[in-house]
């Protein structure tokens, strides 16, 4: 099943004394960047959750994985995986990607972590997901974000791999985005179909959908407060 929440059910599972504990640093949008509620509320899912390894499949311009980059310890290790020129002109794209794609190339030697003092905490990978040898991340992930490819082969694709990455005995998550956008209607189909036998959690006003891997009672208990 898929179980609507509020926006504020995300932020409230962050619990401080002060609210300068409260605060943190996000790069302003443009028309090509991530909506700022949509980054707010992946930066308070991974506050939460506090990975180790968090992987993002889809870099794009590099904004969502400097916002990330900003908002986590030093310790965390982040990876980020994109096309190059050749898995590229071997893949077949939807319309839709294919253009994104095309604007990463363009964007190539300046993503927006690139220069920066987090540029060194992000790993940065290559290939068509679809594709790639996930096998040194297997069991070794705790946060994995979905952005890359919206078709429904690419969308299943990467769900497999994500599970796959996931650490087996600790708490971890998954998150899709593009869940119930319109022009990209393969994203909700596949999530549909897979809440049919995992829990997912969509964030109402966004088009973030969520999957917990060993979620405590406690976490359950607080986010249908």
């Amino acid at each position: 099943m898929i179980i609507p929440l509020r926006p504020h059910q995300i932020f409230q599972l962050i619990k401080t004394q002060t609210g300068t504990e409260r605060l943190v640093q996000l790069s302003l949008p443009t028309q090509r960047t991530p909506i700022v509620l949509e980054s707010m509320v992946l930066i308070a899912l991974v506050k939460f959750f506090q990975p180790r390894v968090y992987f993002e499949i889809g870099t794009y311009l590099g904004y969502e994985i400097l916002n990330i980059a900003v908002n986590t310890s030093d310790t965390t290790k982040l990876f980020t995986l994109d096309f190059d020129k050749t898995s590229f002109q071997k893949a077949n794209q939807i319309p839709h990607d294919r253009e994104l794609t095309l604007a990463h190339f363009d964007n190539e030697t300046n993503l927006a972590f690139m220069n920066s003092v987090y540029e060194k905490k992000i790993t940065q990978l290559f290939g068509d997901s679809t594709q790639f040898d996930f096998t040194p991340f297997e069991q070794k992930v705790d946060f994995i974000y979905i952005d890359g490819g919206h078709d429904y082969h690419t969308v299943k694709s990467d769900t497999h791999n994500a599970l796959k990455m996931l650490t087996q005995k600790d708490p971890g998550c998954i998150t899709w985005h593009d869940f119930a956008n319109p022009p990209l209607p393969d994203v909700k189909k596949f999530l549909e179909e897979f809440a049919q036998t995992h829990t997912l959690y969509h964030v109402e006003k966004t088009f973030l959908c969520f999957y917990l891997h060993h979620p405590s009672d406690d976490w359950i208990q607080m986010l249908n407060a």
